[in-house]
């Protein structure tokens, strides 16, 4: 059809990154994608804190401390080795004030945005779930608030970006049974 509909329906989550840097032009890119995401009521309250090197070891370590320490659930049992974000060179935490009801949908659509724009670029990216409920947990929200993040918001995903070190997975989508035309 066209280049954009092309990402929609060939992007596809990345597990694994090369360990080199992404150009900031680019990175500026796929921000700018996010914060041109639809907001309930034009609110415009969604919030990208961009981590990376040292900073992200430490956020990431503080997770994997946390799920370790029993502090954080994790549904799968991990070791010290454990990386969240499958060794992406970058994390975009994605977060918008608590008291918003519909900062969840306001970042969902931003997420979205940044995995068409980091595709659309040639990058990786995979949503990370844990930081929904990691953020809640008192030793991996100080070192949020440090990075960056507001204190009034919840990080409702991260979005990992790099370059990918192998090809994509093709995953075959079917819609028998979810979709229903009435």
């Amino acid at each position: 059809m066209n280049e954009a509909y092309d990402h929609i329906l060939n992007r596809h989550s990345c597990r694994a990154y090369e360990s080199i840097a992404v150009e900031h032009d680019k990175l500026e890119a796929i921000i700018k994608a996010g914060l041109h995401a639809p907001t309930a009521m034009n609110r415009q309250e969604t919030h990208f804190t961009v981590v990376s090197g040292e900073n992200l070891t430490r956020l990431i370590n503080a997770v994997v401390e946390a799920i370790l320490s029993g502090e954080l659930y994790y549904s799968r049992e991990i070791d010290a080795s454990f990386r969240p974000h499958y060794d992406a060179p970058y994390l975009i935490l994605v977060s918008a004030p608590t008291e918003n009801p519909f900062s969840c949908q306001d970042c969902s659509c931003a997420l979205e945005n940044i995995f068409l724009a980091a595709s659309a670029l040639g990058l990786g990216s995979c949503w990370i779930n844990i930081f929904l409920h990691a953020c809640k947990t008192p030793s991996v929200r100080s070192i949020m608030t440090e990075l960056g993040v507001p204190c009034g918001n919840t990080v409702y995903a991260g979005a990992a970006i790099g370059y990918p070190s192998d090809p994509l997975r093709i995953v075959e989508h079917d819609p028998n049974g979810r979709v229903v035309w009435s």
